[in-house]
């Protein structure tokens, strides 16, 4: 995730990349929410960038089972660790990164993903 955010999102989502092994699998609500609230928000945009639109991505496609729906404790998690945790410490940069790349595009695709 650190080190290649676009083969990260390409392994969680339905691509037609062979490297998309875990997209009908519900792996995230495994990783704790904490750290890779942490991981996404202190790793470079680019990265942080991928992965959002890996998540989306996940979420957007309805395959056999609905992904959101059994990962959506655990991406609230994500979300709350970042407003409750992450974001009141942050310094100017990275409170900028969050609050105008990072939460506007979780809050995106929680939308999408329960219409």
């Amino acid at each position: 995730m650190e080190n290649d955010g676009w083969l990260f999102a390409q392994r969680i989502s339905l691509t037609n990349s062979e490297e998309n092994f875990y997209y009908d699998f519900p792996i995230l609500k495994e990783i704790d929410p904490q750290d890779f609230a942490k991981k996404l928000c202190n790793i470079k945009s680019n990265h942080s960038s991928s992965i959002l639109h890996g998540l989306s991505n996940r979420y957007l496609i309805k395959g056999s089972s609905d992904m959101y729906a059994e990962e959506k404790n655990w991406f609230d998690a994500v979300e709350n660790s970042i407003k409750t945790e992450i974001l009141p410490s942050a310094n100017k940069i990275l409170r900028a990164k969050i609050n105008l790349r990072v939460l506007p595009k979780i809050l995106k695709i929680k939308e999408d993903a329960t219409r």
